[in-house]
């Protein structure tokens, strides 16, 4: 079983060697909930891998590059980043978790 944790959409920057340009992005955060069940819970649950994919739109078009396995970052609006793959026609997989990128600071937490 999948289980979606988190969506996030914005505009940001696609950076690599040779590239420089703005997107408009949607991700998607899942984890896979590994089902291993004991005597006791047949149907127990445990967290599994997280996996990060989405899309970008591109500002301007002729920026799109070509799909390869050279790692871009997408750096999103709220400072955080993302190292990707760009596999093409707008879809993107991620190579690590989000990160906030040195000289941003986080934002602050809503309190409830």
């Amino acid at each position: 079983m999948i289980r979606i944790l988190e969506r996030l959409s914005g505009r940001g920057l696609l950076l690599g060697a040779g590239i420089k340009t703005e997107v408009s992005y949607a991700l998607q955060i899942s984890q896979e909930m590994l089902a291993p069940g004991t005597l006791e819970n047949p149907s127990a649950t445990l967290p599994g891998p997280k996996t990060i994919t989405g899309r970008v739109e591109f500002s301007d078009p002729s920026q799109e590059p070509a799909p390869s396995m050279e790692k871009l970052v997408l750096r999103l609006s709220d400072g955080r980043q993302l190292s990707i793959f760009y596999l093409g026609d707008g879809n993107l997989k991620a190579t690590g978790p989000l990160r906030f990128a040195e000289g941003y600071a986080r934002a602050a937490t809503p309190t409830k």
